[in-house]
Parts: structure tokens; C-alpha cells; sequence
């Protein structure tokens, strides 16, 4: 909830010039003045507080707030159905429930009750404006008749310019005021509009809601059974290299790896230079016989040579 700081009230309050005349308006002004004030403030601290039960930031929105109430309505399991009502050209939330929560029933009449606030902003906001605006220009065509009723009074020198200094402050606050008004009336209003935008996106979000659960899993389940299968042989087909219309791998006793290629062609020299090996009595190496008697793989008397 915001609080209502000094500076607040020094600048809402005027200061009176000591000449009766235009002392008098100056009271009319202050009474506008304060009322201005009273409604702008509540209407600000209304909105401070729906924030504060939503849990949001204070450059949050309306529709941000309703939205985040939606959530919370339809996740209680009490809740059976919720529709938005015009209500004195109000967009009011009616929520179908058998018991109602605390803290939702609380949400629900904050949202209403700033609803409420900035709705009386905008009526009355122009009534108010009218009022001020009317005092201003009554204020400032004193302004010409300064300099004759300021020696009547008995202002001169300093204390003349002090009593200028205090009109020039209370024409300035005027104006403010009436500025700070324009804009808040702009504010709600652009805050209701957001409620009333947000009925087509409050039925969607509804019907969304109120779907079955298992559309919503069957989604996921759709969206798993489109992923390729885990296939072990394809897991190790793909890991070995090989296509998976391969033929299957083999074991691990009878797989052939290159480095024990090279292992074994090595071992076979080393043992044909140590000991004396059988021959078959062609002289070349190469021959068909040779491979006959020494039964050992094509690939290992390749990479041997």
C-alpha cells in the first residue's frame, strides 16, 4: 500500500498572499485542490494493492494482473466456472465455486474494488477539472492588478516580491495538478480498456483450461511417438559405423580389429625369422601352395608384406 509521503501534502497546499480578495479564491482553489488529490491518491493506492495481492511489480498493468488472477481461480479445485459480467459498465469477474478460498476471495474483491476506484476517477475526474481550470482563470486575471493592490495591502520592496513568489507557487501547483489529473484519467481508463480487451482472451483461455486433461497428454504422447525408436542393433550399428540394414555384428571374439592385424602379421614374421618354417617347394612366396600349408588369412600375409 502506498503511503502518503510530506511532499505530497507541500505541494498541494497554497499559500495565501495576505490580500483578501484573492486569498478568498485561493481557499476555493485549496478545497479543489485536496479532493483532486484525494481521489488520485486512492485511485493509485487501489491499483498498489491489486499488484501487492498478485504478487507483481509496480510497473505491472491491469491486464497482467487479471491474468495472473485467472491462473490462480482455475487452479483451485473449487472453482466451476468463470465468466466476466458488465456491471454498471464495469467488467466484473463471476466465478462459479462451492466454497470459496481466503486468499482468492480477497484477490477477487481487490480486483473489484480497484475496478470500482478507477471508475469513480473517471467520473469525476472532469468535474474537477472544470473547477480548477475555472479558478485558474480567475486566479491569473488577478495578475494584472497585482501591482495596484500590493501597495494597498502595505507590500513593498521585499515583501512584494515574497507575496509575487507566492502567487507564481500557487499558479504553478494549480497547473500541475490539473496536468496530474489528465494523466490519471488517461491511466484508468486505459486500465479498464485492458480488462474489456482482455474478454476474448479470457474465453480462450477458459475453454483451454476447461479441456480435458488427456487431450493435453495425448498431445505429448503424439509428440514422443514421432521421436525415432531406441533400437539396440541400431544404436550399435550406428556406433560401429555401419549402415542399419547391415548384416548383424559380430562377437567380440570373432571381430578382427586393425591394430591386432598389425599385431598378429607382426608375431608371424617375428616367429618365420626365429625358427625354420615349412615350405612348400615353389620359390615363390606368393603361390597358391604356400597359402595351402600355412593356412593363415589373406588380410594378415597382406599386411605382413
Amino acid at each position: 500500500m502506498k503511503k502518503r509521503s510530506k511532499t505530497d501534502k507541500l505541494y498541494t497546499d497554497v499559500r495565501l498572499l495576505g490580500i483578501k480578495v484573492i486569498d478568498d479564491v485561493l481557499k476555493e482553489i485549496s478545497i479543489g485542490l485536496e479532493e483532486a488529490q484525494k481521489v488520485r491518491l486512492d485511485t493509485e493506492t487501489a491499483m498498489d494493492e491489486l499488484k501487492a495481492e498478485c504478487g507483481l511489480g509496480e510497473m505491472a498493468n491491469m491486464k497482467q494482473c487479471l491474468r495472473l488472477l485467472l491462473q490462480r481461480l482455475w487452479a483451485c479445485p473449487q472453482i466451476m466456472g468463470i465468466s466476466l459480467v458488465d456491471q454498471n459498465g464495469l467488467p466484473m469477474l463471476k466465478v462459479e465455486t462451492t466454497q470459496m478460498p481466503l486468499h482468492l476471495h480477497r484477490a477477487i474483491v481487490t480486483f473489484e474494488k480497484t475496478l470500482i476506484e478507477l471508475q469513480y476517477m473517471i467520473d469525476n475526474v472532469d468535474r474537477l477539472n472544470n473547477t480548477l481550470n475555472s479558478k485558474l482563470i480567475l486566479l491569473m486575471e488577478f495578475y494584472e492588478d497585482l501591482p495596484s493592490l500590493g501597495p494597498q495591502s502595505g507590500y513593498k520592496g521585499k515583501k512584494y516580491n515574497r507575496m509575487l513568489e507566492n502567487y507564481t507557487w500557487n499558479v504553478r501547483i494549480l497547473r500541475g495538478q490539473l496536468d496530474l489529473l489528465a494523466a490519471s484519467k488517461k491511466e484508468c481508463s486505459n486500465s479498464i480498456a485492458q480488462v474489456h480487451s482482455s474478454s476474448p482472451i479470457f474465453e480462450n483461455y477458459v475453454s483451454r483450461e476447461r479441456s480435458p486433461g488427456f487431450n493435453r497428454n495425448q498431445r505429448k504422447l503424439n509428440l514422443f511417438s514421432k521421436r525415432p525408436s531406441l533400437d539396440p542393433n541400431k544404436m550399435v550399428a550406428n556406433a560401429s559405423g555401419r549402415s542399419p540394414t547391415s548384416s548383424a555384428p559380430l562377437s567380440p571374439a570373432n571381430e578382427i580389429k586393425p591394430k591386432s592385424i598389425l599385431k598378429k602379421s607382426n608375431s608371424n614374421i617375428e616367429q618365420g625369422s626365429v625358427g625354420p618354417k615349412k615350405l612348400s617347394p615353389t620359390t615363390s612366396t606368393r603361390s597358391n601352395s604356400w597359402v595351402a600349408e600355412n593356412p593363415e588369412p589373406v588380410k594378415n600375409t597382406s599386411e605382413s608384406f
